[in-house]
């Protein structure tokens, strides 16, 4: 069920908050979901809606949450939903204060109707970060979704994301918007390991970033690190935020 608390995920987002600490994980919760026969993007926002409403009455902060629709890619969902924490503290007080509340069951039950979704927990990291606010307009996002091989230690994973950020940061502004990471802690047959995500402006500003980085000497290098530690397949999204201010 979505939004359900019970089997968290954690995806993304401070990720696409610019004040966000980079390389400090955060626990994100996200939900990979399938529209329902007839239902669509409006369903699910008119949802949001009643949810903000509804917790605004039982005076929860829902915080900074994000809508991912597929955009290109062999998934078996329509969307993605991510809401990040600030620290595991905060995320366990939400969680209680949500499952406390018949109101916050209401608002989950207009989700149900919507959408089958599994939920999953991750910490996110960010490696590289251009504070570059894009506020309420929409995004393109790229994800490189990932199985670890076998053998591969997490000081392994450690070594190769700061290999990733130090390339984008290499790049300068031509590097994405956004570049992290998630290490996903709950995980099904589906559920890959760890994930690599950039959030850029558009599909024109993606192609420039992308093509800078194939210019670079350094670009070479990052492919076949990654190639040694994680069997990998990409996709394209378009985010959006759909509750908070930033």
């Amino acid at each position: 069920a979505m939004k359900t608390v019970m089997s968290v995920v954690s995806v993304l987002m401070m990720l696409f908050c610019p004040v966000a600490v980079l390389g400090e994980e955060r626990p994100m919760e996200s939900w990979t979901c399938s529209y329902k026969d007839g239902k669509g993007l409006d369903d699910l926002l008119a949802a949001r809606d009643f949810e903000l409403k509804q917790a605004e009455k039982a005076g929860i902060d829902l915080g900074n949450q994000f809508l991912w629709s597929l955009y290109k890619g062999d998934r078996d969902f329509d969307f993605v939903w991510l809401a990040p924490h600030d620290s595991w503290v905060a995320f366990n007080q939400r969680q209680d204060s949500v499952m406390d509340s018949a109101l916050m069951s209401k608002a989950q039950a207009r989700y149900d109707n919507i959408a089958t979704c599994r939920a999953v927990l991750g910490a996110v990291n960010i490696l590289n970060n251009q504070q570059i606010d894009t506020g309420s307009d929409p995004y393109m996002v790229t994800t490189t979704a990932c199985k670890v091989k076998d053998g591969v230690s997490r000081q392994d994973m450690t070594d190769l994301e700061g290999h990733i950020g130090s390339v984008r940061a290499a790049m300068g502004d031509t590097a994405p918007l956004i570049t992290g990471s998630i290490r996903m802690i709950t995980r099904g047959p589906n559920t890959p390991d760890w994930v690599m995500f950039n959030k850029h402006k558009n599909m024109t500003e993606r192609g420039k970033s992308l093509a800078a980085w194939r210019q670079m000497e350094q670009s070479q290098s990052q492919f076949r690190h990654m190639r040694t530690k994680v069997d990998c397949s990409f996709s394209l999204w378009r985010g959006q935020q759909v509750m908070g201010a930033n």
